[in-house]
This record gives C-alpha cells, structure tokens and sequence, in this order.
C-alpha cells in the first residue's frame, strides 16, 4: 500500500531502500519517472525494473556515465538529456516520490560514502510535469552520447573513479557481442591499431614529453600511426600479425600523439611519421568498449585473416576505423 504521508529520509541506507520500494517491480499501469542529476555505472543497481522508466539527466562527464545510458536504453527505459540539471527526484504516480540530495550512483547510494539526506513524500503531492517542463530534456542522440563518451574519455586519471565502473557495484563488463548489439554503439568507438615491426623504439619527442608532463619514465605502450588517424582519447583494439598470424591482441588508450622526426632513426617511419602514446597502465585508465574473451580472440583473428592484412595495412595510411565488414564478420563468428 502507498504511504500517505511524508517523511524525512536520514541516511544514504533510507534513502535506497524506500527507492527500491518505488521502482522495483512496479505494476502495469504506474508511471514511473527519475529526475537526477548524474547516473553513475552503478545506476541499474539503484534504479531497479527500468523498463518503461522516464529518466531525465546531466550529460556531464565524470558524473554521468555513457555506459550506463547506453545500458538503460536497451533496456527499454526512455533517456533524456538536460544540461545543468542538479535535482534529484524520484517519481512514482502510485507510490511517492523522494526528493533530496542522492544522485544514481554508488558514491551516493552504495558504498561512496557521501551523506545524503531526503524526504518522502505520497502520492498526489508532487507535479512532475512541472518538474519536467522546467528540465526542458532534450532525447538522446548518437551525437550526444558520443560527446558525453569523449568527455569521459578525456578526463585527468585522478578523476577517472566516477568514469570509471562504480567500486563495489561494477557491472560486468560487456564482451564484443554485448557491444555490437548495444544502442548507439558508435557512441562507444575504437580503432584499429595493427602492427608488423617490433624493433621500433619509444621516440624521443614522447619520452620528453612524458617525463615532464606526467612525471613518468617509461612508456607502456605505444603505435606508429599515419597523420590525422588517432587522437588524444582513442581506444586502439591493437594485434600484431606477422606471417598472416593474428596474435597479442591488447587495448590501447591514447593519451596524446606527437610527430617522430627523421632524425629519431630508431622511431621513425616514413609511412607512419606519428606515435599515439598510452601514459598510464589500462588500471588508470576509462573502461574499453569491451572485454578481450578467448571467443573475441579466436573470431577477430579469423574475420582479420577473411577480411586481408594487406587490405587493412592500405587503409591504416587513412583511417583507423574498423571495416563494417570486419566488425559483421567477426559478431558472425562468435555467434556461432
């Protein structure tokens, strides 16, 4: 039965366990909205049964996790974007509503710690549509999320805790198949990053500039790359394929790229004047599109060798991104 009457939320405990009551298996008919600044990667641990949800947030990088909006949409909740939303309000038509300080995410309502407070309040007290019109949302587009995706991306490492999977409350991690069938799946993008030498070094320019702006000696990855195909926040999917053999494939982040001279012999290519530099190790970095699997493995390395080497050699001069063809065969073959 609805409570039918107010009262005031204390702790972070309260606050989650009357928002399980208001969302979690709701009946056919409730209209069910969640008005909160920041959704965290946590958040379908917070917002239970999102099928059929409204969820109105803030775009905002380091807070609101595009992970977490990609994963909602597929599971049939209806997102929306407002810039410079700060409430946090949780809404059920038969149930109540709570407003207060907690955003969707495990720093909040999970084992972050903060101190949240809020009340609750009963059916019929609260108009959402006003709360609603005055977020004036926006829907979600390709191009939003892939802003948002981009921004995360791009944060300082030491901000990386809200990018990156809640402590505590991470969801698993998606494979390749999980990726491809995701919404807005471009939104999440990586590139391509194959290689054939192995005796060229770190170059100069790079190891310069890692000592003095990150405070570090040694670099733990690196690529040679052709001008204009990967920037600073790039995941590169890189594999080494000597002999047509695709082997040690790994992820790459690209924290910054820098041009090679010709005078640094040891880390120069004439084909691929450029190296895209991983400062960090990937602990310190933003989650990659997907977990690597034996099954991803085996079905890349298949749909590379279908596909030609020496076709996505040609195409490494231009363009990083990985062929539609490519990415078809590879889904195909893990599904069978």
């Amino acid at each position: 039965m609805p409570r039918t009457s107010a009262e005031v939320l204390y702790t972070s405990g309260e606050i989650l366990s009357r928002l399980k009551a208001l969302f979690a298996e709701p009946k056919k008919d409730d209209r069910r909205v969640a008005i909160v600044a920041y959704v965290g990667d946590g958040a379908l641990h917070y917002l239970a049964s999102p099928k059929g949800m409204h969820l109105i947030c803030n775009p905002s990088a380091g807070g609101t996790s595009p992970h977490a909006l990609r994963r909602l949409i597929q599971l049939k909740a209806t997102v929306q974007l407002s810039a410079n939303l700060h409430a946090k309000v949780y809404w059920s038509e038969q149930r109540g509503c709570i407003i207060g300080s907690a955003n969707a995410s495990t720093n909040a309502l999970g084992v972050g710690g903060l101190k949240e407070a809020a009340v609750f309040l009963p059916p019929g007290t609260v108009d959402i549509d006003k709360l609603i019109a005055e977020a004036a949302p926006q829907d979600v587009t390709e191009k939003a999320l892939l802003k948002l995706q981009k921004g995360t991306n791009a944060l300082p490492p030491r901000f990386r805790g809200t990018a990156n999977p809640d402590p505590g409350n991470a969801p698993e991690p998606m494979d390749f198949r999980g990726w491809f069938e995701q919404p807005h799946r471009d939104s999440d993008p990586w590139k391509l990053g194959y290689w054939l030498a192995t005796d060229i070094k770190p170059a100069r320019s790079a190891l310069t500039k890692v000592k003095q702006e990150y405070g570090v000696d040694t670099i733990p990855g690196f690529m040679c790359a052709a001008s204009g195909t990967t920037q600073n926040g790039d995941w590169l999917l890189t594999f080494h394929a000597p002999v047509d053999e695709v082997k040690i494939i790994a992820w790459m982040f690209i924290d910054f790229v820098v041009p090679v001279s010709p005078s640094d012999e040891a880390a120069f290519s004439k084909e691929y004047p450029f190296q895209a530099i991983q400062v960090h190790s990937l602990k310190h970095c933003p989650r990659p599109p997907f977990k690597i699997t034996p099954a991803f493995r085996k079905a890349f390395a298949r749909a590379v060798r279908e596909h030609g080497l020496e076709d996505l050699a040609e195409c490494s001069t231009r363009s990083l991104v990985p062929p539609t063809e490519l990415l078809d065969s590879t889904y195909t073959l893990m599904s069978e």
